[in-house]
């Protein structure tokens, strides 16, 4: 195939991509509204950084998806992130995935947003993300990504999601009080100072936009803690701003962990979770010790591993 016939995502051609993915995509399966929101509703979302490649019959055959994003590092530093890439099984092995990925950077460098020696890294596109960087059993996927000169991150080869099943949810609501503190639903008057809580005092990272997203959602999925005593915000959990059934972020003032909150919290979402008929729960990219917690308070056990991939152009 010497020539690929490349158009954008539109409104028009959305569900044809979707069904296209769904039937070439191992392991996930996500609905058509939430592919529609990590897609057209990305606020990142530019026509030229999405690109379908289409047949004689105009059926996608192929879809490559990137966005730009802020560095969490470096604030005044764009990076380029490869939200999706998929090629369609019988159209594989024929150089249009290199062509697709070539295109995609080549637009990219073009565009203002990009900078001088911009990475680009694969699906770890906070706050609106799917999968933290790149499931290792899409064994394709990552011979492909290596002989592109995609590499592993050498800080962090790896990073892990935790899953609850709907046996272990809350069988009854939990407690609204402890010790002095009332949990309850983040509601649209409470959005402005939630995420200003979370902005100070998780703000170095992406927690305080996904936390955001989830008033999006009706009702808004996110669950606060407040001090009796001032009525202040002292802890938040959020679910669903990823994905249905999807946790995190979440924390507690630093004085006030280990006292039972953030596991209440945890509760009050799977509780959640489990009013919106779903029967599972992904903690997404859980760092260090916090594992221990989980299991501790919610039988979360290890579900998936994604390696990081990025490489500069």
């Amino acid at each position: 195939m010497e020539e690929l016939n490349i158009i954008p995502l539109t409104e028009s051609n959305l569900r044809s991509v979707y069904e296209m993915c769904e039937e070439n995509v191992l392991f996930y399966s996500f609905s058509f509204r939430t592919f529609k929101h990590a897609t057209l509703m990305d606020e990142g979302y530019i026509p030229e950084l999405s690109l379908v490649a289409v047949d004689e019959n105009n059926t996608p055959i192929a879809f490559f998806f990137a966005v730009f994003r802020r560095s969490i590092l470096l604030k005044s530093r764009n990076k380029l992130v490869i939200k999706m890439f998929v090629v369609e099984k019988d159209y594989r092995s024929q150089g249009i995935g290199t062509k697709m990925i070539n295109e995609l950077l080549k637009r990219a460098k073009q565009r203002k947003n990009s900078v001088w020696r911009m990475k680009v890294s694969i699906m770890d596109s906070n706050p609106r993300y799917w999968l933290s960087g790149l499931d290792p059993r899409h064994t394709e996927a990552y011979f492909f990504l290596r002989k592109l000169d995609f590499k592993h991150n050498f800080f962090e080869r790896f990073r892990t999601d935790l899953e609850v099943d709907k046996e272990d949810f809350p069988k009854e609501e939990p407690l609204k009080k402890i010790n002095g503190y009332k949990i309850s639903r983040a509601l649209q008057k409470d959005k402005e100072e939630t995420v200003a809580f979370v902005k100070k005092h998780f703000g170095k990272g992406t927690w305080p936009e996904e936390t955001l997203i989830s008033f999006e959602n009706d009702p808004s999925t996110t669950f606060i803690v407040r001090d009796l005593n001032n009525n202040k915000i002292i802890g938040f959990a959020t679910h669903s701003a990823q994905h249905p059934g999807s946790f995190g972020p979440t924390g507690v003032v630093k004085n006030l962990r280990e006292k039972g909150i953030g596991g209440l919290l945890l509760k009050w979402c799977l509780w959640d979770i489990r009013q919106r008929g779903l029967d599972k729960c992904i903690i997404k990219w859980v760092a260090g010790r916090t594992k221990y917690f989980y299991l501790k308070s919610a039988k979360a056990r290890i579900s998936q591993i994604y390696w990081p991939m990025s490489r500069r152009i």
